[in-house]
């Protein structure tokens, strides 16, 4: 950068490969480009946000303990309808639009958009887990 400007460039600009650097580019005044930045911003435009956590790992690392987010586009729909993967179970849907409501499901639960549900599944199904909950359901055999 103090080359550049050595060398009479007007405008200087420094790729930031680490962002444990930019504070060193902030204090010598260096305009800068975070290429992580940059990425994360694209990728948080493409993702919808869902949110999917692993709680715990059981079982040897077979069986997860997740905690999901139901995406705010998802219908609701009774876990009875969800369509989840074999060898995967509900626990616990907390409702923060009733004010934090923690409720055990049945088949006829209603899931909202917005439901915090607490699943147990196997490690190789927790993306469909995670599918299932954005998804919009697939149409009934008996409707038009």
């Amino acid at each position: 950068c103090e080359l550049a400007e050595t060398l009479g460039a007007k405008r200087v600009l420094a790729r930031l490969n680490d962002p444990r650097n930019r504070a060193t580019f902030d204090a010598l005044g260096v305009p800068v480009v975070a290429v992580t930045d940059l990425i994360s911003q694209l990728i948080s435009r493409e993702v919808d946000f869902f949110h999917l956590e692993r709680i715990a790992l059981l079982a040897r690392g077979r069986i997860s303990l997740i905690e999901a987010e139901v995406g705010p586009e998802t219908p609701a729909r009774r876990v009875a309808d969800l369509g989840l993967p074999a060898q995967t179970v509900l626990v616990a849907v907390t409702r923060e639009s009733a004010g934090g409501e923690v409720v055990i499901p049945r088949g006829d639960t209603l899931i909202e958009p917005g439901d915090r549900v607490l699943v147990v599944t196997g490690v190789e199904q927790e993306s469909a887990v995670r599918a299932t909950l954005r998804r919009a359901p697939a149409p009934r055999r008996d409707e038009p």
